[in-house]
């Protein structure tokens, strides 16, 4: 449990370099069933920024700024629009928070029920950060590393598991060397995975 908690919050705290262009995009998300969620809020922990939209027949629109780097953001629901940056710092420092990570580009999403239970309908890099939850929750790497040897999210992890193999009390230690033999030549080559090359 700790592991994965620990490799949950590295993750949501790195910022990688990716193929995004500072255009605008829009992320669409639908309840499937009647919600009591009025707004939809997208909080940016590294840029201290946030943006919100109202929440209509179960359904909302967030048109927000394609970052020019990938980075991880949370998306909470809430009964009104008065939340604030530090409201909702406060409420990710919490474990099991209301809130979910999610990639900023054009996307479609269901939720049911709340934010943590999110469908993918549309958008490759928060498809990518599902399966990651997947291999998080099982503590297995292999599978994703096997099947998105081309994926930045990649490198979060294996950064991650390298912190988690330094502490002591941890075990058994993760097989980084074995992970990052699995990635395509153009994450090994990346500043990143360079990098991370040294550190194993």
């Amino acid at each position: 449990m700790k592991k994965r908690i620990f490799i949950a919050l590295t993750i949501l705290t790195i910022t990688l370099s990716l193929k995004v262009n500072g255009q605008y995009c829009e992320i669409n998300g639908t309840f499937d069933k009647p919600t009591t969620y009025k707004y939809a809020y997208i909080v940016d922990i590294k840029q201290k920024e946030m943006a919100y939209s109202e929440i209509v027949n179960n359904h909302f629109v967030l048109k927000v700024l394609q970052p020019k780097v990938y980075q991880n953001v949370y998306l909470f629901f809430e009964q009104d629009s008065t939340k604030t940056y530090s409201y909702f710092l406060d409420q990710t420092k919490r474990i099991g928070n209301k809130g979910a990570g999610i990639v900023i580009e054009n996307a479609n999403l269901l939720f049911e029920g709340d934010a943590k239970h999110i469908k993918v309908l549309k958008g490759e890099l928060n498809e990518e950060l599902h399966q990651m939850r997947i291999a998080l929750n099982t503590n297995n790497y292999d599978d994703f590393f096997d099947q998105h040897p081309d994926s930045q999210l990649t490198i979060s992890i294996l950064k991650a598991l390298l912190k988690l193999n330094q502490m002591p009390e941890l075990e058994p230690k993760y097989d980084c060397k074995k992970l990052y033999d699995k990635l395509s030549d153009r994450i090994k080559n990346s500043p990143e995975g360079i990098e991370i090359r040294t550190k194993i």
